[in-house]
């Protein structure tokens, strides 16, 4: 967290791409305003306890409840619910879908995906912003639709 003071002033958003339980959104959202986007449906659960515990930090939260990709579509959520709990990886497609269920992966969900460059009105688009992103290797396709985005003024 550290790292990111330089980039931080009082006017920065806070952008968390795949925000699963909230650990850097909620810390964000102390100081700043905070656009966090979490497909899973436990972590979004999750989440929304955190945000009734700490209503004080919830109004500066806006949480979206899918995931970002380059097109809008229907995807899976896979994981091995031993190994990873609330880290999912999105599957688009069958042959993805495929190979995650031969890598005895589950799925546990599933999301529509937007373009980021879709969702983010008009004021995100605009802010100086500071963007994490962890969607487990969906961060390329994730990245194609946020051109817009990550080119905004």
């Amino acid at each position: 967290m550290n790292a990111l003071g330089p980039y931080l002033d009082a006017d920065t958003v806070f952008v968390d791409v795949g925000s699963n339980v909230g650990w850097y959104t909620f810390h964000m959202a102390r100081t700043h305003q905070v656009e966090a986007f979490e497909p899973f449906l436990k972590n979004l659960q999750l989440q929304n306890t955190t945000r009734c515990l700490h209503p004080d930090l919830a109004q500066r939260i806006r949480l979206h409840p899918f995931g970002l990709s380059n097109t809008t579509k229907h995807c899976a959520l896979f994981q091995i619910p031993t190994v990873n709990h609330g880290d999912t990886h999105t599957a688009c497609d069958d042959s993805a879908k495929q190979a995650f269920r031969k890598n005895n992966y589950q799925k546990l969900g599933s999301s529509i995906v937007r373009r980021l460059d879709d969702v983010a009105g008009r004021r995100l688009m605009s802010a100086r912003k500071v963007m994490k992103i962890d969607i487990e290797g969906h961060e390329y396709e994730m990245l194609l639709g946020a051109r817009k985005f990550l080119c905004a003024p």
